[in-house]
């Protein structure tokens, strides 16, 4: 059982956290924090373990806020941790992001930080992403969804802690 609203409040603390830390913390720290985590979720996700819901939402929330993938970190942890279908999982995530990332935008935008243009630009891509699939959610069953999650988490991932570093 996805208890979401403990999940989403703890989000948005989380999301504060992460809208302040972000100046202070290294991209390259950032990814390889980020990568360890997949590459420790992806391999686990055949195991279920117990967290509790507070937790997740909050680390979930930090993680969304820094723009590292915290959708990722919540559809890990609820299909590894709490044992939700992925199918249910990404609809949890869909739920708890909405609220989540309205607010990490809103504190973001009040810095200064936002790109409009660029914003924009990805939104409208990622909505035609969004219906290509849900449209293959259909067709694929969950086991498969997560099987192909997995190995993109850890695929993803190590290319994250082998990339060089780069100058920002």
């Amino acid at each position: 059982e996805i208890k979401i609203i403990p999940l989403t409040i703890a989000g948005l603390f989380g999301a504060t956290l992460g809208t302040f830390i972000m100046d202070k913390i290294s991209v390259k720290t950032l990814k390889n924090i980020f990568s360890i985590m997949l590459i420790i979720a992806g391999v686990r996700m055949f195991f279920v373990d117990t967290f509790v819901n507070v937790v997740i939402g909050f680390l979930s929330g930090a993680v969304g806020s820094l723009g590292i993938g915290g959708g990722g970190i919540l559809i890990v942890m609820l299909t590894l941790a709490l044992g939700i279908k992925q199918n249910n999982a990404t609809l949890a995530n869909l739920i708890f992001f909405i609220p989540v990332a309205i607010f990490s935008l809103i504190l973001y935008s009040r810095q200064g930080k936002v790109k409009w243009k660029t914003t924009t630009f990805l939104a409208l891509f990622g909505v035609i992403g969004a219906v290509v699939g849900v449209l293959l959610s259909g067709i694929i069953g969950a086991n498969i969804i997560r099987k192909i999650f997995a190995v993109l988490l850890i695929i993803i991932s190590t290319a994250e802690l082998l990339k060089k570093d780069e100058i920002h």
